[in-house]
């Protein structure tokens, strides 16, 4: 920082010092061009450089009456006054960084010397900050053709949603995602330490290199049910569903209850996992709960079981069919195989 600050000391000290001067060549012009604006009797004939103005404009300033409207002559006067002065002091700084890069011998045209920015390309006349082979320390302004010639060039740049597809179809979306899988490539740190060999073809011990992989089964868990649930709750695929069926007890009948029992039962030994909702609950919120839960087929021992029926719901689509108890454990067999 020291470095860079002491670097751009010439041109902090140059630019303020052009612009005063051009401040003070200029200026008196200029209050004679804003008086002449505010006052019938400013001169309407003047050269912008010419000790006779400096002089028009101290006997007008000194020895005539004030302007009629001097609130016009204090907002234009300010008005301009202020675009001047922001006028000399970006002319006096690029005067300043002229000057600064003649002396130094660098050309013309050095864009990054004044600021710190980044070029997407290395290329002759550039400029950049890197390492000085010691500690703590760096080269700032190494200039590329002059003080060095790169051995190669890599395109790096950092992604951005929006930019363009490396293919050239579209544009590149951000999001969220989460790592599910990972791999170590742990060569041979381990193997040293322990000193673990294998016989190779030749019959010789040769170093294990070794690697691992790993997945994380709560992070699937947490991946499904981003990718798969509604307003509802999850929607299990029924690959990796908790339980084939879930079998809801709605009512408070001893023989509903019984009829959930003996259906659940005789399901699981048709070797499908059954979740079984037998608690106490009101029927709205064992429903409620099978929609959270999100098992992929429902079925409701209800009312119907007097009729020889149960209900059973497809969690993803919602569809409803009644089927015969007795044809209960075929249909739900067949429907999850």
């Amino acid at each position: 920082m020291r470095d860079r600050l002491r670097d751009l000391l010439p041109r902090l000290v140059l630019a303020p010092s052009f612009a005063l001067i051009l401040f003070f060549v200029y200026g008196f012009n200029l209050w004679t061009l804003l008086l002449s604006f505010t006052n019938s009797k400013a001169f309407t004939n003047f050269n912008f450089i010419g000790w006779s103005n400096y002089q028009k404009l101290w006997t007008w300033t000194f020895q005539s009456d004030p302007p009629s409207n001097w609130y016009t002559a204090i907002v234009n006067m300010g008005l301009f006054g202020g675009l001047y002065v922001i006028f000399c002091l970006a002319l006096g700084l690029l005067l300043a960084i002229f000057l600064d890069q003649k002396i130094r011998g660098e050309g013309i045209l050095r864009p990054l010397y004044l600021y710190p920015l980044a070029l997407s390309f290395i290329v002759t006349g550039t400029a950049w900050v890197t390492g000085a082979d010691k500690v703590d320390h760096h080269v700032v302004d190494l200039v590329c053709g002059r003080d060095f010639t790169p051995d190669g060039v890599i395109d790096v740049a950092e992604v951005r949603e929006g930019d363009a597809s490396p293919d050239g179809h579209g544009t590149l979306v951000a999001a969220r995602g989460i790592e599910i899988g990972h791999i170590f490539q742990l060569g041979r740190k381990f193997a040293d330490v322990f000193g673990l060999d294998a016989l190779g073809p030749d019959g010789k011990p040769v170093r294990i290199t070794m690697g691992s992989y790993g997945i994380g089964v709560s992070r699937l868990v947490a991946v499904i049910a981003e990718q798969s649930h509604d307003a509802l709750g999850l929607v299990w695929p029924r690959e990796v569903a908790p339980a084939d069926v879930h079998v809801v007890v709605a009512g408070k009948d001893e023989s509903i209850h019984e009829g959930g029992a003996q259906l659940a039962s005789s399901l699981s030994e048709a070797g499908l996992s059954v979740l079984l909702d037998d608690r106490t609950a009101t029927p709205g919120v064992k429903f409620a709960d099978a929609e959270l839960i999100g098992v992929p087929t429902i079925v409701v021992v209800g009312r119907g079981l007097k009729n020889g029926v149960v209900e059973v719901k497809d969690r993803v689509s919602g569809e409803r069919v009644e089927v015969a108890v007795d044809e209960a454990v075929a249909h739900l067999t067949a429907l999850v195989r």
